[in-house]
């Protein structure tokens, strides 16, 4: 159980409304919703208000807090482990296929066949990441810059595929551009700039 999930469970054993419990401790109703979403937390002093309230000891509001802490940085690592294990599978996928056409004149049907599994493998851990590691948290608009990146890669894509005409394959570069856009917001969330204060 969760900070905001306990903090819920309390509010209801207590049959107390969300607009109850605001008036008491002198919060907006928003602001009680985001608690029990855990998508903010309380401060000190709401927490031993909320202790107080509710006759429990606050040391139980704050070891809820600190594990919500440990669950979220070893999900921020597990996602940036699958992200950096994701980047090295399309790194050597796209080496094999530079060394299989061009250094060794492999089979063009195995040497694209390992490159595909290969990117096939890699896009899944990425879709399984973000399936798996969401965040509750509001993320911060980066849509503008995101709009950019857009650009330049949709750029990017049309010369190189009008100028090689391998149209066929170039569908990569998008596949990329997901891995590069997860890999901006990872490092974001690392840095904590991803995340509402």
């Amino acid at each position: 159980m969760n900070l905001g999930e306990k903090l819920k469970q309390l509010r209801k054993d207590n049959n107390l409304t969300q607009t109850e419990l605001s008036d008491k401790l002198k919060v907006s109703k928003s602001t009680i919703t985001k608690w029990e979403n855990n998508t903010l937390v309380p401060s000190n002093d709401n927490l031993e208000e909320l202790s107080k309230l509710y006759k429990i000891d606050s040391e139980e509001l704050i070891n809820l807090f600190k594990n919500d802490i440990k669950e979220k940085k070893n999900k921020i690592h597990m996602k940036a482990k699958n992200i950096s294990l994701c980047t090295l599978i399309y790194f050597v996928s796209f080496i094999w296929l530079l060394i299989g056409t061009i250094g060794y004149n492999l089979n063009p049907i195995l040497v694209i066949s390992i490159f595909l599994t290969l990117c096939a493998i890699s896009t899944s851990i990425v879709v399984y990441t973000i399936i798996n590691y969401k965040d509750n948290e509001k993320v911060i608009n980066n849509s503008y810059t995101n709009n950019i990146y857009l650009m330049i890669t949709l750029i990017i894509y049309l010369i190189i595929s009008y100028k090689t005409n391998a149209w066929y394959i170039t569908w990569i570069i998008w596949i990329i551009y997901v891995l590069l856009c997860e890999i901006k917001r990872l490092i974001n969330m690392l840095r904590g700039n991803d995340y509402e204060k």
